[in-house]
């Protein structure tokens, strides 16, 4: 078995930096296999060569020198031109560690901010970064990366994930759609209506793909001080993008503003069957969130009182539905599913 390596600081270090690992249980004959494998990423392979971390971890991007200069020899030279991050991760390592996708016959092993590793059945050993057969060209490796939680259509097999840069100006989200075969269809890119935001998650329906952007901003000014690098901003607003499934273009988003609020994960979306022009959304909502130690909070003077029966503490989240009018461009139902417990009370049915 692999040892573990020492952070480079603990004091900089966040419980999503570590090495991806997945597990697999096989059934056959009234039997069970399981099996578990490190993902043999790029980062991993170096520090075990090492004997030691490379990378700082999420909650410090500073560059570190002199390390920083191996770190970038590494990315553009002792890769050979295959990068598994694009261009401005350069401190932190892709540790496959975010989400774990099946798709086309392959298990793809995805961090926010890298690119997917695939890995083969039932084995799980790692092939390496995938390349959606020859569509994800090394070039792309540069820009492009495949977000955490990448979305599989139950019915013509289409994987849908996105790609997002909050660097350039404007920063944009790229959404990706990847046929039934593994290849991908179609790339559109599409400007954020909002600054610099971490983008997490989103969902698609049988026809569209919705879009989520909440207020936790990248400030380039405390990430270059070595500080937390995001603010969460009381003032400003959630948002949701719609755009059909079947577009090449940008300019067919409808942005529609939401309530201040953060929504990390998107449990299910949905055409509404009753009414063509509304989707209907559940998510697990957080009043706010501070990235689980990468973030500040700025702004609280404008938090809302009170907020769907009472205020929830810090990355606490709850189940809850919206529902989107898109031909009226707005959030016509926004709903908590779920009724928080005084303190020191439980459920009734978890009373002993």
């Amino acid at each position: 078995d692999l040892q573990a390596l020492k952070p480079v600081s603990l004091k900089d270090y966040h419980v999503f930096d570590g090495h991806g690992m997945i597990h697999a249980v096989h059934f056959k004959s009234q039997t069970a296999n399981y099996r578990r494998r490190y993902v043999s990423t790029q980062a991993l392979q170096q520090e075990l060569d090492e004997g030691r971390s490379l990378y700082t971890g999420m909650r410090n991007m500073l560059p570190q020198f002199p390390g920083f200069w191996r770190l970038l020899y590494e990315k553009y030279v002792g890769t050979g031109g295959k990068p598994d991050s694009p261009y401005w991760v350069i401190q932190n390592r892709n540790p496959a560690n975010n989400g774990c996708t099946v798709h086309a016959g392959r298990v793809l092993a995805t961090w926010e901010a890298g690119s997917a590793y695939e890995m083969q059945l039932p084995e799980l050993n790692t092939t390496g970064i995938c390349q959606f057969q020859g569509t994800l060209a090394d070039a792309d490796l540069f820009n492009d990366n495949c977000s955490a939680h990448g979305k599989v259509d139950p019915k013509s097999g289409e994987l849908v994930t996105i790609s997002y840069n909050m660097i350039e100006q404007p920063p944009w989200i790229k959404v990706m759609t990847v046929d039934a075969h593994g290849a991908i269809v179609r790339r559109v890119k599409v400007p954020l209506p909002t600054g610099p935001a971490l983008l997490h998650d989103f969902g698609i329906t049988a026809t569209r793909v919705l879009l989520n952007v909440g207020p936790l901003n990248l400030v380039p000014l405390k990430m270059l001080s070595g500080a937390p690098p995001f603010d969460f901003d009381f003032k400003s607003s959630c948002y949701f993008g719609i755009l059909s499934r079947a577009s090449d273009d940008p300019e067919d988003v409808i942005w529609i503003k939401a309530e201040n609020c953060f929504n990390f994960h998107v449990l299910n979306a949905y055409d509404d069957p009753s009414n063509e022009d509304r989707i209907i959304v559940h998510t697990f909502r957080q009043d706010y969130t501070l990235g689980l130690g990468m973030g500040s909070k700025i702004n609280e003077d404008a938090r809302a009182p009170l907020h769907h029966g009472g205020l929830l503490q810090g990355d606490t989240a709850v189940l809850h539905r919206w529902v989107i009018d898109i031909k009226s461009r707005r959030v016509v139902e926004s709903v908590r599913l779920h009724e928080k417990s005084l303190p020191g009370q439980l459920e009734d049915e978890w009373n002993p």
